[in-house]
């Protein structure tokens, strides 16, 4: 009886520890082409959500309430949805393993829906309304470096760990701002804040884009964590 407990005991164990990544090319962290090549062809994998390895669809990726005010705009956004992300293009990738950091610059095109509520100035508008909104960022380049360090996990393998993350971004492309209701449906004062947002949405993007682009990173963060704390080291490269 107590060998058979021992058997299934075993068993248990391993089901839970045996991860299965073949999708995953192992190479040489050093090798910065293979690293590229395996993060070109994880990018959709996890917009469509890995969920044995504990990663949840990320295209579209749901974020919930966001505040983005400002000292003079109040701007709340809630059930926020990010839609583009299994798209984003790598441009390079480099994995510094002997100071346990990883370079990425990436190319994402997003687009970003939700119910808004705004009230306050914005630029040299007096603005006021809530209702639908939509963001269309285009082109937007991010430079970003996470600092890793590396733990024994659940299995008893040599798992990463990303402990910090620093990241800047570029908005290249053109942005779009969409705001339904805007100023209580006053169509004539609504129609010429909607001249403003055109004519000038990249610089009013600038000043309330940072809270979203915060969320949707640290969302990615999450679920990049939890895939390398079900994945081990010895999973996914040569070790």
């Amino acid at each position: 009886m107590c060998k058979k407990f021992v058997v299934f005991l075993l068993s248990v164990i391993y089901s839970v520890s045996a991860v299965s990544v073949p999708f995953i090319k192992k190479c040489e962290p050093s090798d910065s082409k293979c690293v590229l090549f395996n993060t070109v062809n994880t990018i959709p994998l996890f917009g469509a959500g890995i969920p044995e390895l504990d990663v949840e669809p990320l295209d579209p990726l749901y974020i919930g309430k966001v505040d983005a005010s400002t000292p003079n705009l109040k701007l709340v956004v809630d059930d926020l949805k990010v839609e583009g992300l299994k798209d984003c293009q790598v441009l390079s990738i480099e994995h510094d393993k002997a100071n346990l950091k990883i370079y990425l610059n990436i190319e994402c095109t997003v687009d970003l829906y939700g119910k808004y509520d705004m009230d306050g100035q914005l630029l040299i508008l007096k603005l006021q309304g809530n209702g639908n909104a939509h963001f269309k960022l285009r082109n937007t380049q991010f430079n970003v470096i996470c600092e890793h360090n590396e733990k024994i996990g659940k299995d008893g393998k040599i798992h990463y760990n990303i402990k910090n993350t620093k990241y800047t971004y570029d908005l290249k492309g053109k942005v779009d701002i969409e705001l339904e209701n805007l100023l209580q449906g006053n169509e004539v004062l609504a129609a010429a804040a909607r001249e403003v947002f055109t004519t000038n949405a990249n610089i009013i993007a600038e000043e309330i884009a940072p809270k979203f682009i915060k969320a949707v990173v640290d969302k990615i963060v999450k679920n990049v964590n939890n895939f390398f704390h079900a994945a081990a080291v010895e999973d996914i490269e040569i070790v």
